[in-house]
């Protein structure tokens, strides 16, 4: 091969990568949050959607699950307001670093717990310290991609997160099976700790003026929550508390109901995560094209209708299709994260983040229990189908939400 078929095999190779990241909108920022965050997300799912089932092996029952996920919740909804409050303050990397690293010292002690109470401790520290980055991980990724392309990063972001919440609960419901969940537990705790390194490394703070930033978040994010971010604030919060409902009986309604074992768990868990992975990059160049509000509205209702078709499924397989294609709620997800991030300015995107995040997983804190008392005292099938009712005040409260791009 000549010297300048080579030059043109490489421009071409070169200009097809770059045609590939535009697409997709991985800015370097967007890239390594989607190369690196996902390796974290990978061995969190090899036993989270799992973790109802070993509290239950701790000794809990029904109505004690859900007080666990009730602490748990509480502490996670609680954090995000702080958390927020610091990124919007000191920056965004700084924070996401810190509490990546500090969570590697967390996930141990998990391994040693002996009772569902002290379990669910843990779990709901874990959720705080996750809590505290966690806005400056939704704030960076609009803050480094153009306003227009804000939900393809999103999707390219849910893309990737979707590679690993596919693949890791088949894997952790096979190890568990053969080894328990502590292998994992330790697994999670080495993976964030070099995930902490890598971020430190190659991840680039958004807010460089940090004197700037102080100044501007000396007022309250509540001050912006009018109009129609509070209208939106309030149809999320119907629709999560909906959510909530059923959110964390999934796994035990499939075990006891369905009569499937871990592995088939593991395999309906992976359904839903790879309808997102499929469906991640086409729902942000829709929610980019047809607006936050319409992708909202549909990605929850597909979710909710057919998470009420699960409970009546003929077999384990039509389970996991179904429950493959509630995975449609991505369209939410990306829809929800733009139409925050449109709504608020940089210097308190953050924040407003935290705030909306506390809110609705305040009320999920709430309904979590709730459920569990449904289940108990009616029926297994209620809090499902309650859920799915839900959707409608919220798609209501939507229709009257603006879409007002701010910067």
């Amino acid at each position: 091969m000549s010297s300048n078929s080579r030059k043109i095999k490489f421009v071409s190779m070169t200009l097809a990568t770059e045609k590939i990241r535009r697409f997709l909108g991985l800015t370097p920022n967007v890239l390594v949050l989607c190369l690196f965050y996902p390796i974290g997300v990978f061995s969190t799912y090899t036993w989270f959607n799992f973790f109802p089932l070993y509290l239950e092996y701790l000794g809990a029952d029904i109505f004690e699950i859900g007080i666990a996920y009730m602490i748990a919740f509480a502490t996670y909804a609680i954090a995000h307001t702080p958390g927020g409050y610091l990124a919007d303050r000191y920056g965004r990397k700084r924070i996401i670093v810190l509490g990546v690293f500090l969570s590697a010292f967390l996930f141990p002690f998990l391994a040693l717990t002996t009772s569902w109470l002290m379990a669910a401790i843990v779990l709901a520290i874990l959720l705080f310290v996750e809590a505290i980055y966690t806005p400056a991980v939704y704030s960076i990724i609009p803050e480094s991609v153009s306003e227009n392309q804000r939900g393809t990063a999103y999707g390219s972001f849910w893309l990737f997160q979707g590679l690993s919440t596919t693949l890791a609960p088949p894997v952790g419901g096979f190890v568990i099976q053969l080894y328990g969940y502590y292998p994992l537990f330790y697994l999670t705790a080495i993976v964030s700790l070099l995930v902490s390194i890598l971020f430190h490394v190659f991840l680039r703070e958004t807010l460089k003026k940090e004197g700037e930033v102080k100044a501007e978040t000396k007022s309250s994010p509540l001050m912006y929550l009018k109009g129609s971010l509070l209208l939106y604030l309030i149809s999320a919060c119907i629709s999560f508390f909906g959510v909530g409902l059923s959110r964390e009986y999934f796994a035990i309604y499939a075990e006891r109901q369905h009569q499937m074992t871990e592995t088939d768990i593991g395999f309906m868990f992976s359904a839903g995560s790879l309808c997102m992975l499929i469906m991640s990059v086409p729902a942000g160049k829709i929610v980019d094209k047809i607006g936050r509000r319409l992708s909202i509205a549909l990605g929850g209702l597909i979710s909710a209708g057919v998470s009420v078709t699960w409970l009546y499924s003929p077999s384990n397989l039509f389970a996991i299709i179904f429950y493959g294609i509630s995975g449609a709620v991505v369209f939410s997800i990306i829809g929800s994260d733009t139409l925050v991030a449109n709504l608020t300015v940089k210097e308190i995107r953050a924040s407003i983040m935290g705030l909306f995040t506390t809110t609705m997983w305040g009320l999920n804190s709430i309904a979590s229990p709730i459920g569990g008392i449904l289940w108990t005292v009616l029926d297994p099938k209620i809090p499902f189908i309650i859920g799915f009712f839900l959707k409608t005040p919220a798609i209501v409260l939507l229709y009257f939400v603006k879409e007002k791009p701010k910067s």
